[in-house]
This record gives structure tokens, sequence and C-alpha cells, in this order.
């Protein structure tokens, strides 16, 4: 019978523990931020998991923000600063494909869009036809 004394790894064990500890504290860290980032609201937790996204407060609330970003320089009467327009720009274009804007402001002689055409222009108080 052959006996073999079996010499014990200990870094081995402390590998294991420190995996393990990572796998199970990792997701539960980023499920606690996403709850905070989200001002103790779920709903941005759901959000991705709704079948349709539209009907999501997320969703409204960034659509709003937008609006509103374009609604403020479609609206401003004085000059806006290069470095205001840069950043409703980045802002913007974080959307990438997802998001078509225009913004015509000749007031300050600002044209800002992602279109690949220009726009069908309509007299005030008239809506675009389907």
């Amino acid at each position: 019978m052959d006996t073999k004394l079996k010499v014990a790894k200990p870094w081995r064990a402390w590998i294991c523990f420190f995996l393990a500890v990572n796998l199970l504290s990792i997701p539960l860290f980023a499920a606690l931020a996403a709850i905070l980032h989200s001002n103790g609201s779920l709903e941005a937790v759901k959000a991705p998991f709704v079948e349709n996204f539209k009907d999501t407060s997320v969703f409204e609330t960034q659509t709003a923000r937008y609006f509103s970003l374009l609604l403020g320089l479609a609206n401003e009467n004085e000059t806006v600063e290069d470095t205001q327009i840069a950043a409703a720009k980045r802002i913007l274009n974080q959307e990438g494909n997802n998001l078509r804007y225009y913004v015509l402001n000749p007031d300050i002689g600002l044209n800002l869009g992602n279109l690949d055409e220009e726009p069908l222009y309509l007299n005030p108080g008239e809506m675009p036809g389907r």
C-alpha cells in the first residue's frame, strides 16, 4: 500500500475564498449602487426588463430632459456661449442614432441637429401632417 503525505497548499484556499467573496459581493454592490443612483427607486432597476420601455418613468424623465434642453436653446434670446452649445451637443449625441433632433434659433444664429436633411418648416401654430 502506497501512502503519501499530502501537503496542504493554503494559497489555493485563500485564492478560492477571495474569488468567492468577489463573485458574491460585486453584484450586490452593483445593485446597491443602481438603487442609490436612482434615488432609492426600484423603477430604474426594473426598467430594462419591462416589455415596453417607453412606458417607464425612466424613459419619460430622460425624454423630458432632452426636450427641456432643446427648448431652452430654441427660446434663448441672448447669445449662447460655445461651451453651452458644445455641452448640449455632447449630451444629445450620447444617444447616438436613437435620438433625432434639430434646433433652429435665428435670433442667436443657432442651427444644431443631427438630421441628414433639412426638416420642413411649418407656419407658427401649424402641426405637421402624418
